[in-house]
């Protein structure tokens, strides 16, 4: 069953896939379309599951259940993940490079590859207070929280001590 995300508890489960390119309006409108469709007949072991999904920021897509409604299950995780996975093949878009951290600077959304982050760090284009993300919160409350976190704070905190 589909709710909107802000109906979610704090405690809903989240899983967050960062593309590898902006998404414009209408792969938006495409992908929130087929993921709530998906949603719809997501289950866990015969028991619906009451999920939610919506994008942020053209790159963010989040996935949210609530498992107090009925508790996810390694399939019905499997079965989010091939979902997912078939949609970026159908949309040529990676939802699941690992290589690439976002930032947000002067309001815009910048991904760089983890190899040039160092040197980034190092001449000031990636300071201590650059705002990135944590893809790897794991309810919502700790998305709402501790999504958005300064680089200083992140795990890129060792290149500023």
């Amino acid at each position: 069953m589909f709710v909107d995300i802000e109906q979610l508890p704090s405690a809903a489960k989240v899983w967050i896939y960062q593309a590898n390119k902006p998404l414009d309006n209408s792969t938006q409108h495409y992908i929130l379309e087929k993921t709530k469709a998906f949603i719809e007949s997501w289950d866990s072991h015969g028991r619906a599951l009451k999920g939610s999904a919506a994008i942020y920021y053209s790159y963010f897509l989040i996935l949210a259940v609530d498992e107090a409604h009925a508790g996810v299950s390694g399939c019905s995780i499997d079965k989010s993940v091939h979902f997912i996975k078939e949609l970026g093949q159908e949309l040529n878009i990676d939802f699941f490079d690992r290589t690439r951290q976002a930032f947000i600077q002067n309001g815009d959304i910048i991904v760089e590859n983890f190899k040039n982050l160092k040197t980034h760090i190092n001449v000031g284009m990636i300071k201590r207070d650059t705002l990135t993300f944590d893809n790897t919160v794991s309810n919502l409350e700790e998305f709402y929280s501790s999504w958005q976190v300064p680089a200083s704070q992140s795990w890129l905190a060792k290149y500023f001590a």
